[in-house]
């Protein structure tokens, strides 16, 4: 509706009520578009300019988190990694999210924390049941401990 609204506008761009609104969701469209594609760095600059025009929008700084936490080039700065964990946290405290959950719940298994971990995959399924991010950590969370299980059973009757 809004894109039609500027269609038939005389000015496009400048000066409308709502434009900023309107750039920071395209831009956070376009940030969560290069998220699905694994474009690190493109989600990175798309979602920061989202963030920056709506500093208050959780679901945007959930994205940005991820999007930082993912992309390689802050893989080797746990300054950066930090940096988005504590993102994360505070965007779920503006927006609880199933997307958030998700995203925490990686983080988590990632650094080990399994049964947080699991935990936050419950709770990003239980808004919605259809969080393929999430699915896919517990199913990721069950093969590891099942290999775990295989591991000890090798280990013991050796």
């Amino acid at each position: 509706e809004r894109y039609d609204e500027m269609l038939g506008a005389d000015k496009i761009g400048l000066g409308h009520k709502g434009d900023d609104h309107f750039q920071a969701q395209v831009q956070a469209e376009s940030g969560k578009v290069f998220l699905e594609m694994e474009d690190w760095d493109n989600a990175d600059k798309a979602l920061q300019e989202a963030s920056t025009a709506e500093p208050d929008n959780g679901d945007y700084m959930a994205s940005l988190a991820w999007a930082i936490y993912r992309n390689p080039k802050y893989a080797g700065s746990q300054a950066m990694l930090n940096k988005a964990k504590q993102m994360l946290n505070k965007a779920i405290t503006m927006e609880r999210s199933a997307q958030a959950f998700a995203y925490k719940g990686w983080m988590l298994f990632e650094s080990g924390q399994e049964s947080m971990a699991e935990a936050e995959f419950n709770k990003a399924i239980k808004l919605d049941e259809r969080q393929t991010l999430a699915r896919k950590g517990l199913r990721t969370l069950q093969e590891h401990q099942e290999q775990q299980k295989k591991g000890l059973f090798k280990r013991v009757f050796k």
